[in-house]
């Protein structure tokens, strides 16, 4: 015994060097984790084995937890089936309270609540998971998910029946409530319920940017007052760390990918543009009054100035289809169908955010888009020789834009309330003064600098800008040295000018109506090329089945030829067989006759001869 107690050291020790070298092997990685994993596991069981989690405290529950982070429990609905996973999770007569955040990936206003859902998710959902069956069972338990409806086409459908027209949406309610949205097909049949009854009910808009507090405390007193339970009960605990906040933001931060050149900026112009058509295909949006001739605008303009020949071919086919692809009065299901098969600038450009080279994120190229089609030549040239799409235009076309497509809701309405004031910026662009393009062009750059402005105070004071890419009035000494009339910051509006020309214009672009661009057919002519090379590959199969036909004729024909032929020559053969058999049977009957002539001849010769020698002896 005292052997074996002797070697258990040493066999431990074995099997732990070859874990050792086997970590090394495969640089450790994956064993590392689930080492990690499951010794985190036995500390927190071991951490709250003993004794009520209400007795320790908040404070001790977010100590457990500090140093073995869990990520926090938020549901990710990417399809209808899991929100009804969630919905089971929620247990009836329990009086649950769902809530679920509509977003965009793309969002900024989203980007900001982001940091207050997760942490309100890590108080309800999270907490929850941590205390299991310590938990009060009589209590309401309120679970946090979130449906990225500006950037999943598959959730298009599902996110049209909650009638979210903004982003961020906060809606929350009981189970059976849900239950109701996901019976409907169209966000009209919700006109059959009781709105404040059977209905989900929407976070107010300002409440949600108001603090992580405030949202907590909004759910829990209406999750308690739906139970039939007192104010002021705990339906949760914080675990969040300042760390693992920290970490969560590095982790989102996206590394800035340069290419250079014009061809960098027209390749994340290309993205955007693509990205624009996709987001604002929502029947939400479609059903809008005025939405269908903001469409056509916002096409023609792309059709006109956009620098790439992708994406104004794209505008140019889809006003060409127009009346296919969205007919005036037509279903906006339907509509969003027909979109969805629409290629902005080609089948080339990939949709996806990742694929950016200058840019990080969707409304940096939708806003280098809208720079370099304000400065960027018109590609239509006017029989009168009067331009075709003037500034005033372009503000139309940009106000219909962001009023009708935009769900981003903070960045819409600030974006709404600095087209509604009558100057802009420190040169003081008259807003409703803007005629030519130019005009337009110096409105655009100082608009965009008061979003500068204000996001750059908002990521002051929520500590979560990127320092890779911060948002600064432009251009700085360094983008112009020349675009600044004094220290105090006054600019010239004419240098500022050249400076976006040199910046967004596309030198290399051309238009598919100019010369020495390849034009590409518009849909129509497609299909009626497609029809003229079906009809031309009918006509000719048609013709080869009659050649063929015709050379089996013949060749039939031949065969007929060439039997009757052979026919003939059998008869003739056996004609002359018979003939000549015929012939020989005549001869073996003259002989048969001509040999019994003979015999008869003979034995009548022989009888004469016997008679005669009869009667010579007689008389002898």
């Amino acid at each position: 015994m005292a052997v074996l107690a002797g070697s258990r050291p040493r066999v431990a020790g074995f099997f732990l060097t070859v874990l050792i070298l086997s970590c090394q092997a495969h640089q450790g990685q994956a064993i590392w984790t689930d080492a990690k994993n499951a010794f985190g596991g036995l500390a927190q069981h071991f951490g709250f084995g003993g004794g009520s989690v209400a007795e320790k405290g908040k404070e001790e529950v977010a100590g457990a937890t500090k140093n073995e982070w869990s990520d926090t429990e938020t549901f990710d609905i990417t399809k209808e089936e899991d929100l009804v996973e969630v919905l089971e999770k929620a247990k009836e007569g329990r009086h649950d309270l769902v809530v679920m955040e509509v977003y965009a990936s793309w969002c900024g206003a989203c980007k900001k609540f982001r940091p207050v859902l997760e942490e309100v998710a890590n108080y309800f959902n999270t907490g929850f998971e941590i205390l299991g069956d310590q938990r009060d069972p009589n209590l309401p338990r309120v679970l946090i998910a979130r449906a990225n409806c500006g950037g999943q086409d598959s959730l298009k459908k599902f996110c049209n029946k909650f009638d979210a027209e903004k982003w961020p949406t906060i809606l929350y309610g009981s189970p059976e409530r849900f239950r109701n949205h996901l019976s409907v097909s169209k966000p009209e049949d919700l006109d059959s319920f009781d709105k404040v009854n059977d209905l989900v009910l929407e976070m107010p808009f300002e409440l949600k940017f108001k603090g992580l507090q405030t949202c907590i405390t909004f759910l829990e007193q209406y999750a308690l007052k739906q139970a039939g339970l007192r104010e002021g009960l705990k339906l949760g605990f914080v675990s969040y760390t300042e760390e693992k906040r920290n970490e969560e933001l590095a982790k989102f931060k996206s590394k800035r990918k340069v290419r250079g050149g014009s061809a960098t900026v027209v390749h994340d112009m290309e993205i955007s543009t693509g990205l624009a058509l996709k987001y604002l295909n929502n029947a939400l949006n479609l059903k809008k009054e005025g939405a269908r001739d903001a469409f056509i605008h916002w096409q023609g303009w792309i059709a006109h100035f956009h620098p790439s020949e992708k994406c104004m071919q794209g505008a140019i086919d889809i006003l060409a289809d127009l009346d296919t692809i969205w007919p005036e009065g037509a279903d906006p299901d339907k509509v969003e169908d027909n979109l969805m098969e629409v290629k902005q600038c080609g089948d080339e450009v990939e949709l996806d955010e990742t694929q950016f080279w200058s840019c990080t994120e969707y409304t940096c190229g939708l806003w280098m888009t809208f720079h370099a089609m304000s400065v960027q030549d018109d590609a239509y040239i006017s029989p009168t020789g009067e331009d075709s799409f003037t500034g005033a235009d372009m503000m139309s076309t940009l106000h219909g834009f962001i009023d009708k497509f935009f769900m981003c809701e903070v960045c819409r309405r600030h974006f709404l309330q600095v087209l509604a004031q009558e100057s802009v910026g420190p040169t003081l662009q008259r807003t409703h003064e803007v005629q030519s393009q130019k005009d337009f062009a110096l409105w655009l750059w100082e608009a965009h600098n008061v979003v500068n402005i204000r996001l750059a105070g908002e990521e002051a004071e929520n500590g979560n800008g990127d320092p890779e890419r911060p948002k600064y009035v432009f251009p700085n000494d360094e983008d112009c040295s020349v675009c600044k009339v004094d220290s105090r910051g006054h600019y010239s509006v004419d240098h500022v000018h050249k400076y976006l020309e040199i910046v967004y214009q596309n030198p290399v672009r051309k238009h598919p109506d100019l010369p020495g661009y390849e034009k590409k057919e518009t849909l129509q002519e497609k299909e009626q090329k497609e029809m003229e090379i079906q009809r031309e590959q009918r006509q000719r199969e048609w013709e080869e089945k009659r050649k063929n036909e015709e050379e089996e004729e013949a060749g039939e024909g031949a065969a007929r030829r060439a039997r009757e032929r052979r026919e003939r020559q059998n008869r003739r053969k056996n004609q002359e067989h018979q003939s000549g058999l015929f012939r020989v049977l005549f001869a073996v009957v003259i002989i048969i006759v001509g040999c019994g002539a003979l015999l008869i001849y003979y034995q009548k010769h022989m009888l004469q001869q016997k008679s005669y020698k009869a009667y010579k002896g007689y008389y002898d």
